[in-house]
């Protein structure tokens, strides 16, 4: 099914919203002189991985807004307004600049077509599922990481997602920006501080680890002797969550997600 180019397909965007992780709708507002299409049409966008520079960097958008460059265009623009989690109006001179010669402007607005914030939680153990499942009931689209098949039930039927590896394709593949947040919750130490040293560098909203403050100074350390930037070992919250005297997973989950609600409501 393809997005009709001249109006909304609000099934279709429907669909988009619970399937891909990044959709964005791209429309064109306005335009004034020649231009390769007119107020209307449309773009559906699945704005996941980095910046693009070429229009098969976003496989398959649905609909178009004219092609060639000014397609490129748009697919930035969605990728930027995904990253930053709220609508973008710009406008485009068709110049040569631009790799065109119609001479035309085109104004397009890139929505995102969900604006709720992603929890990667990495550990699906006692915590990992409490803290994801009343992260999903508070409003954020959780994706569960965690190999062991043993966990792999319909207990997990509140995630977005569920990833059944920590290898690093699955780790590329994981959302980031400032929509997203990332939790460190594993059953073994030695994984999390592998886990903690492949995505400390990465954009995330937050990044946490479960532990008490002995741990997260020794993993502090650790990543200090490796070479890290102070600045980059700061991104690292440890103990995760708000200091509440939590013991068992549900208390734990309650800290953790209040201070992802916290973080919600002060951006």
């Amino acid at each position: 099914m393809t997005l009709q180019a001249e109006r909304p397909d609000w099934q279709r965007l429907s669909e988009v919203e619970g399937q891909w992780e990044a959709p964005v709708l791209v429309t064109v507002v306005a335009t004034s002189g020649s231009t390769p299409r007119k107020a209307g049409a449309r773009m559906l966008v699945n704005a996941q991985g980095s910046m693009p520079k070429r229009p098969e960097d976003f496989p398959h958008p649905e609909g178009t807004i004219g092609g060639g460059a000014v397609e490129v265009t748009g697919l930035q623009l969605a990728w930027e307004a995904w990253q930053k989690g709220h609508p973008i109006l710009r406008e485009v001179p068709l110049t040569a600049q631009l790799g065109m010669c119609c001479g035309g402007t085109m104004t397009l607005l890139a929505q995102p077509v969900r604006e709720e914030p992603f929890l990667v939680v990495l550990g699906a153990g006692h915590v990992g599922q409490a803290v994801g499942r009343l992260a999903s009931e508070c409003g954020f689209a959780v994706i569960m990481v965690d190999p062991r098949k043993s966990l792999q039930t319909e207990a997990m039927n509140f995630a977005r997602r569920v990833e059944t590896d920590f290898d690093p394709e699955t780790l590329d593949a994981l959302p980031r920006g400032p929509q997203t947040h990332c939790l460190v919750v594993t059953h073994d130490h030695g994984l999390d501080q592998e886990l903690v040293e492949a995505l400390i560098h990465e954009d995330f909203a937050s990044f946490s680890m479960l532990g008490s403050e002995r741990k997260a100074i020794r993993f502090r350390q650790r990543l200090q002797q490796q070479g890290v930037a102070p600045e980059i070992i700061q991104r690292m919250e440890s103990p995760a969550g708000l200091d509440l005297p939590a013991e068992n997973p549900a208390e734990i989950a309650v800290a953790i997600v209040g201070e992802l609600i916290r973080k919600r409501r002060k951006s």
